[in-house]
């Protein structure tokens, strides 16, 4: 039978052996099914050691300390999700960061705006006398 120190030990060594993981090195090792069955194990000590004493602090303790390790497995944001997170936010301030993002075509957008800008309207050239009619 193993230990409770034992089956502790055994998952802090896969919870590191998980986080040196790729996404895909994660289905190919079976890494998932180990920690499920640890996880399993170390409930299994939680809820025997909250019947045993349900009224005492320390298997109170150890039951909120066990839930939260096993809550805490994979509560990650995915590498994909962070990727593009920050590529929105690259893109977001075009100046600045890796992804530069030209302003030509707002330059060359903004070069007809400008001559409209200057042009005179058509009332207000005929109010001062300015086209032939």
């Amino acid at each position: 039978m193993l230990t409770r120190k034992k089956v502790m030990r055994d998952y802090v060594d896969l919870r590191v052996q998980a986080n040196a993981l790729t996404l895909s090195d994660h289905a190919e090792s079976g890494m998932l099914t180990k920690t499920v069955a640890t996880q399993t194990v170390l409930w299994g000590y939680a809820r025997q050691a909250i019947t045993q004493e349900p009224n005492a602090h320390a298997p109170a303790l150890f039951v909120q300390a066990i839930n939260e390790l096993i809550d805490s497995f994979g509560r990650h944001v995915p590498e994909l999700v962070l990727l593009l997170v920050f590529v929105i936010l690259d893109l977001d301030r075009p100046r600045r960061g890796l992804i530069k993002v030209s302003q030509k075509s707002l330059v060359e957008l903004q070069q007809p705006c400008m001559q409209i800008r200057t042009r005179r309207p058509r009332s207000f050239r005929l109010r001062q006398g300015l086209l032939n009619t």
